[in-house]
């Protein structure tokens, strides 16, 4: 098996790593402002956001024993500050901030977050709040079994300076710390950490680069650093042991786990080793499976990963070992540690294995280039760890360049790596460190046999580096920094994205009659298929269920296809397929490399017309979809739906696709699918979607595959109902209050000692809302108010009602059914859900008429609405979903560029607009869908 598995690697390694061409790269517009601040930008005309991420060098590894935990409480003190930002993390050498905004937010956003990051400002109620969390934090690591273990782990590791990682805060140290004081130790981190030299700006998105080049001169570029933040000298190791035995009662007695650390690797040979280490069938896991005296449950117990900081690469590998599945076999944790030790010392890397690990860090690092976000979030990342002496160059020397094109000469690097060099690497390390974690009962049983091995006892007690003695006079030392005091246009938004991104979407047509819609992204390196389906769930409503498995038998077959093009080294990267069944339509979503995109059409072609169904696969489908319905039979919200649909389409297919009470697919069969399967090769039912970096051959080769099915002389119809909505109606619902879990019954452990009953269920409740027609412009700003509206009833639940928590959530108008709902789960008495409601609609009405309305609420709707309906246009895989949603939506009018026109209409609105469409939401809903057990 083994040599089977390895020669395809051979085969794939014939594939240069430097030809894998990409556009990133050669897009990025890289800047050193005159403060000396690192600025990346990426313009990508195919998100609708922007996204920007600040990295400042002040990390956890930029700590001394004085300011231990400092770091970390400025990064709090800079996310309560500006809670609006999306992530807020201490790392090792890094801290890094994000958010994703808008065209329109852009310029305020960054004026915010430069204030807040280089001249942070706070009272001392807010620093006082800022401590006692960290503290309470850093009290209740240190006390859990995972604060235990990276303690123990860390302050060994590292035992230069374990004060230099987040499990090493002492938390005492808040208590030894005056208000007084702590203001000038982060004083103290803000003057020579938090400055434009220590810090780089990474921008993604929709933008225009000159103006946002402006922007970020009038923000950042305000602030000024006068030196390089100090020098961080870690010292030497105090710790010469490498043995080390965890032991506690809480853990398993049953289970010894096995933690081994290299430490003196570099980045490069670290990332390719651990990978070919961690290779399934690689000759390491081989040999520790089949020794019986470890008796590991499979290989993904054994996990071979690499860790880095600034200056240190490691490659760690841990295991679960059981004891052996002989009862007679009597062997102690430590004899198997050691035993694992001795094949791990045996055990060498193949150039095999090397290869084969090339092959999947080189498309990793393709697939992290085809989307542009991604690309500059990895980029920032790189940065916190990239060499410190090279920022200290001038910014004549295009130190930015320098960083970009260290990240991308990656591949080539370990391209050039040899498995004889790698096992040198493990050579010149010499003895690893070890950490064996075991129950205390089996360590005391083995404790003369530890110390004979080696093994120094670690416990909770001794396991932090402050409550080890040698570091005892280093956790008494605190002195505060001496204070130092420092100084602390807008123009109206430039946004063609509608129209850049209009012109980028062509539409075609096929032989066979297929339509097919391309949008073409030179920026990604990926490329994302879609296959369009007519029919979807209302194609088979006296049967419902069986368009949702037959779709998803087609995406198995695919699946299955490509799966063997890959044993054959045809097809070289990863594919991801994901089926879904709408209303009127379905889709299975294809993405997959440029280089392989030909033969995966190749494979859906064959797959879907050539290929037989496997009944294991047709079993299974039915069977997935069995299981789906009886929890969507069990759910309250769905339940409440059934009665929404009744109201509005009574007794119809309508109401069949959305009952809660029958069970599916009861009687359908293998033959049934078999039967049914040539429906769904006919042409007429098929759309086409394809988004990324594309070419004219891939595009010839999709015709060519696509013109193979054949259209039926009668064009495939998508049903449409006739739809009703009450004027003025409220409806009970008595809901089946049944418990579902999808943990299976032998994992699911003992029932409770006594059930206690209950007559208050929380149950939810739905408010209707008649629409505008689909695709009109009033359509259009009935959505971005909905959408809007879901943030203004959520704030007012949380006002109303501080002792349970409500979750507000909407649905827009689908297919078929031109009205949109909101749910509230958890409600307690419908007063409060209306009162909410009827608040935040009042509310709404009385800032739209306002003379502000144009400054404050217009911006707030219109932004709202990109952040949420179009983060998705951040991927070529999200794209093509956005452009299938216009399809599903219009299945004879086929609008893929209706997400588009609706961010036109909607950027594009005035006051009017937005009042005029408040009719469609009165104070009081036309319907209400209310649970019976919900109190007044």
């Amino acid at each position: 098996m083994k040599k089977t598995f390895f020669a395809l690697a051979a085969l794939l390694f014939c594939f240069n790593a430097e030809k894998l061409s990409a556009a990133p790269e050669t897009q990025i517009k890289q800047y050193v402002l005159e403060n000396g601040m690192n600025l990346f930008l990426l313009e990508d005309t195919s998100d609708a956001l922007v996204h920007i991420e600040l990295s400042v060098k002040a990390g956890f590894s930029s700590q001394t024993q004085r300011t231990n935990g400092f770091f970390k409480l400025y990064t709090n003190l800079i996310k309560a500050q500006f809670p609006n930002l999306d992530k807020a993390l201490c790392n090792s050498d890094s801290s890094n901030y994000a958010i994703t905004v808008t065209g329109s937010e852009t310029e305020d956003t960054l004026l915010r977050l430069s204030e807040t990051a280089l001249a942070l400002q706070y009272t001392d109620e807010e620093l006082a709040k800022q401590i006692n969390l960290l503290k309470t934090e850093s009290d209740e690591n240190a006390k859990s079994m995972a604060g235990f273990i990276n303690s123990a782990i860390d302050s060994k590791v590292f035992s230069a300076a374990p004060w230099q990682h987040d499990s090493g805060i002492y938390p005492q140290i808040f208590n030894k710390t005056s208000q007084k004081e702590a203001r000038l130790i982060l004083q103290s981190i803000g003057q020579k950490w938090y400055t434009p030299k220590n810090s780089a700006l990474f921008i993604s998105g929709n933008f225009n680069s000159e103006k946002l080049l402006s922007q970020v001169k009038n923000s950042f570029g305000r602030f000024f650093s006068a030196s390089f933040p100090p020098a961080v000298k870690s010292g030497l190791p105090v710790n010469t042991k490498k043995r080390f035995v965890l032991h506690n009662e809480e853990f398993s007695a049953d289970l010894t786990q096995v933690v081994i650390q290299y430490t003196n690797f570099s980045k490069d040979d670290s990332e390719l080793a651990s990978a070919a280490m961690n290779l399934p069938s690689s000759g390491l896991k081989t040999a520790l499976l089949e020794e019986a005296k470890l008796n590991i449950p499979g290989d993904e117990y054994i996990h071979i990963a690499a860790a880095h900081k600034k200056d240190t690469s490691r490659v760690i590998i841990q295991s679960l070992l059981q004891k052996p599945a002989d009862p007679k076999a009597k062997i102690t944790g430590c004899a198997q540690t050691l035993k694992f030790l001795d094949i791990l010392k045996a055990s060498k890397i193949t150039a095999d294995e090397v290869n084969f690990a090339k092959q999947q860090l080189f498309f990793e690092f393709e697939n992290i280039k085809s989307n542009p976000k991604a690309f500059m979030q990895q980029l920032c990342e790189y940065w916190g760890i990239w060499q410190y002496q090279k920022l200290n160059q001038t910014p004549d020397s295009n130190v930015s360049i320098t960083l970009t094109e260290d990240f991308l000469s990656q591949p080539a690097l370990l391209s050039k790596i040899t498995s004889e060099a790698l096992q040198a690497d493990f050579a010149n390390n010499g003895e690893p460190f070890v950490f064996v974690i075991v129950n205390s009962d089996e360590y005391k049983k083995a404790k003369a046999e530890y110390k004979a091995a080696g093994f120094e006892e670690i416990t909770i007690k001794n396991a932090s580096w402050y409550s080890q003695q040698m570091f005892k006079e280093i956790k008494d030392l605190f002195k505060p920094d001496e204070e130092v005091d420092f100084a602390s246009s807008k123009g109206s938004p430039d946004n063609d994205y509608y129209l850049r991104n209009k012109n980028q979407i062509e539409s075609q047509t096929l032989n066979n009659g297929i339509s097919l819609t391309t949008k073409k992204s030179t920026s990604s390196t990926d490329i994302a298929l879609l296959l369009s389906i007519k029919g979807g769930e209302l194609n088979t409503s006296q049967n419902h269920g069986f368009e949702e498995a037959v779709i998803s038998i087609i995406a198995g077959m695919i699946q299955k296809e490509v799966r063997q093009k890959q044993a054959d080294g045809i097809v070289l990267g990863s594919v991801s397929i994901t089926p879904k069944t709408y209303t009127g339509t379905s889709s299975v979503l294809i993405s997959c490399i440029p280089q392989d995109f030909n033969a995966v059409c190749q494979s859906i072609s064959k797959a879907m017309i050539y290929d037989e169904i496997p009944p294991a696969l047709a079993d299974r489908a039915v069977s997935s979809r069995r299981y789906k319905k009886r929890l969507e039979n069990g759910s309250a919200p769905r339940q409440l739906y059934t009665a929404v649909i009744n109201a509005i389409f009574g007794k119809s297919a309508m109401l069949s696709i959305n009952n809660t009470t029958d069970d599916i697919l009861m009687s359908t069969d293998y033959k049934a699918i078999l039967q049914a399967y040539p429906d769904f090769l006919d042409a007429t039912r098929y759309d086409l979607i394809i988004t990324g970096n594309f070419n004219d051959d891939n595009i010839a080769c999709l015709k060519k595959e696509f013109e193979l099915f054949a259209p039926k002389k009668k064009p495939f119809a998508v049903k449409k109902l006739q739809q009703r909505f009450p004027d003025k109606k409220t409806v009970y619902v008595k809901i089946n209050h049944t418990f579902l879990t999808d943990i299976p019954a032998e994992k699911a452990g003992p029932m409770p000692a006594v059930l206690i009953p209950t007559t208050e269920f929380l149950d939810p409740v739905i408010f209707g809302f008649k629409a505008p027609a689909a695709g009109t412009r009033e359509a259009a700003i009935f959505n971005a108010l909905l959408n809007y509206l879901e943030d203004q009833v959520q704030a007012e639940l949380i006002t109303k009602s501080k002792t349970y928590e409500n979750k507000c959530s909407v649905q827009f108008p689908l297919y078929n059914l031109d009205a949109g709902f909101i749910l509230i789960q958890n409600v307690r008495q419908l007063r409060e859900a209306e009162e909410a409601l009827k608040t935040a609609i009042q509310s709404l009405n009385a800032r739209l008429i306002s003379q502000t309305a144009n400054s404050s609420v217009l911006p707030q709707i219109k932004n709202l609405w990109t952040k949420k309906q179009l983060e998705s246009t951040a991927s070529n895989q999200g794209t093509a979903l956005l452009m299938q949603e216009g399809i599903e939506l219009f299945p004879d009018a086929e609008k893929p560029a209706w997400y588009l026109e609706q961010y036109n209409i909607i950027q594009t609105a005035g006051p009017q607009d937005f009042i005029d469409a408040m009719q469609y939401f009165p104070a009081s809903p036309a319907l209400k869908v209310i649970s019976k057990d919900t109190k007044n």
